[in-house]
């Protein structure tokens, strides 16, 4: 497992990486492809630039402890960085534990010609303020013991958004967050997307 860098910003994670407990300035989205993992250790702070997040399509694994959370957060006071959102089967055994999710403003998710895609588009509001998942069915995604806080979605699920998604959600406080047209704290859809 490769240790990333201290000075780690963002981009693409091309091998199984870690994070070390660390104080973290993510200036550009991070993208996890199907075929590698990011694991985070307890204490590291991940501050993200506004409209920044984590786009995961293979494995995340970011479990802190109830002494030594895990914090995803937006740098800038008052900014909303982009949000956490764990795409497809791959994801499977990604697991969010004693994790702080605050200041998230969404990503924008679609439903095109019966299949999920990321729509970057003005006509598309945000789902899934703090964290997303998106086509994760029966795959053992787990969020546990985490704190979802004062996020927002202009559709739905200001804390969580659940999108054709089983994830197991747990013993979590999930308060302060805004959803637009459905679920302020969370916000679940079959077919039709977020909402």
């Amino acid at each position: 497992m490769k240790n990333l860098s201290l000075q780690f910003n963002g981009g693409e994670i091309d091998e199984d990486s870690l994070l070390q407990k660390s104080e973290y300035s993510i200036q550009r989205d991070i993208l996890i492809p199907s075929e590698s993992r990011l694991e985070i250790q307890p204490g590291a702070a991940l501050n993200f630039a506004d409209g920044v997040g984590i786009l995961c399509y293979g494995v995340l694994v970011a479990k802190g402890s109830e002494e030594m959370k895990i914090e995803f957060r937006a740098s800038n006071k008052g900014g909303r960085w982009k949000n956490i959102t764990l795409w497809g089967e791959s994801t499977e055994g990604s697991t969010l534990e004693w994790c702080i999710v605050s200041e998230g403003g969404g990503a924008k998710i679609s439903l095109e010609d019966g299949k999920s895609i990321l729509a970057d588009r003005s006509d598309v509001p945000s789902c899934g303020g703090g964290i997303a998942c998106v086509d994760t069915l029966n795959n053992g995604l787990a969020i546990k013991n985490c704190l979802i806080r004062n996020n927002h979605a202009r559709w739905g699920g200001g804390g969580i958004c659940l999108f054709r998604a089983s994830p197991t959600i747990e013993h979590n406080l999930i308060t302060r967050n805004v959803g637009g047209d459905c679920g302020g704290g969370d916000c679940g859809g079959g077919d039709g997307g977020c909402g």
